[in-house]
């Protein structure tokens, strides 16, 4: 949909839209169970909010898929009345014009495999799961430890002061999208420059290592920080730190994955937030009895090393991502 040129800035806009979500959610919940102390209330929340989705979808949203292939003479006619528009988001448009305009649902599926086994693909996204998979893990471990009562080892903080709390990942990642506005472009057109007018993939990649070193430092900032119960300010410069790392991260490899294959856009995003999701989620079953095992210094720094390895596993593909990329060919259309 966007301009080569563009495509950072507004993949940098929907980055911080889904990465700041999961922090969203916790930080409201607990505003309202602060306010009355009744947890129906949360959901009835979530019904609100999905309620007001299914709002902006009837008023705004369209199909966004055009067959390229197809002349412009020849592409199917798309009213631009109110119904017209709903029997394409319902899916009654595509029905009727699937024959020659949408792809059999067996090549839409070997393409989305295919797309998978490219080295580069499968790789720097490898590595983004071993980055992101710690982000969902803290939104656990930072709620149970403040929430949990003085007296049991916790900081005995109140469904409010929670809520508070969650400012700091929203802050971070933030002015992680603030600073990659600008540097991303940067970092391309220097690199254009350097290189004689010619634009390689793997000049995204750049970011992730200068993303590292606040995600790494912020992963044993916290670690420590709740291992020794140091001031809360600790923990929110150590949470702040990752998510703004995680942010510069995330833009940085969906770009990367766009660029290398920009005929499977649909494809490459969808392995991009299997990765995140899978990465992300799963942690949540072992983060919390981790730390209380090890110690959570420990598992913070185990953490830390985990994000360094994905590190080197992104400086292989840059090394060699060219040759990869030429040796494993394009992804047909």
């Amino acid at each position: 949909m966007f301009f080569h040129h563009e495509r950072a800035r507004k993949i940098g806009i929907w980055a911080l839209l889904y990465i700041a979500s999961p922090y969203w959610g916790p930080l409201v919940g607990n505003f309202v169970l602060g306010a009355t102390h009744k947890w129906q209330d949360v959901f009835w929340t979530c019904v609100g909010v999905c309620a007001l989705d299914m709002i902006v979808i009837v008023l705004f949203l369209d199909e966004t898929w055009y067959n390229r292939e197809i002349p412009s003479s020849n592409q199917p006619r798309r009213g631009t009345g109110f119904w017209s528009r709903m029997s394409r988001i319902v899916g009654i448009w595509e029905f009727r014009n699937q024959k020659g305009y949408y792809k059999p649902v067996y090549q839409s599926f070997k393409k989305y495999i295919i797309t998978l086994t490219k080295p580069v693909v499968f790789l720097v996204l490898a590595a983004y799961l071993l980055f992101f998979a710690w982000a969902i893990g803290i939104n656990i471990t930072t709620a149970i430890l403040f929430g949990t009562p003085r007296e049991f080892g916790g900081y005995g903080y109140s469904f409010t002061s929670l809520g508070y709390l969650y400012f700091s990942p929203i802050v971070g990642v933030i002015f992680g999208e603030v600073f990659g506005h600008y540097i991303n472009d940067w970092i391309a057109q220097r690199y254009v420059r350097k290189h004689n007018g010619v634009f390689e993939p793997e000049a995204r990649l750049y970011m992730i290592y200068l993303a590292a070193i606040p995600m790494i430092g912020g992963l044993v900032l916290l670690g420590q920080a709740l291992d020794r119960h140091l001031s809360v300010a600790a923990v929110i410069m150590g949470w702040g730190l990752h998510s703004f790392g995680i942010m510069l991260t995330s833009v940085a490899v969906s770009a990367f994955v766009l660029d290398s294959y920009p005929t499977a856009p649909a494809e490459v995003s969808g392995w991009s937030n299997f990765a995140r999701a899978i990465g992300g989620f799963s942690v949540g079953y072992f983060q919390q009895p981790w730390g209380a095992k090890v110690g959570f210094d420990g598992s913070f720094g185990t953490q830390a090393g985990v994000v360094a390895f994905g590190v080197i596993i992104v400086g292989i593909v840059h090394k060699y991502g060219h040759f990869l990329r030429l040796k494993a060919g394009p992804i047909e259309q």
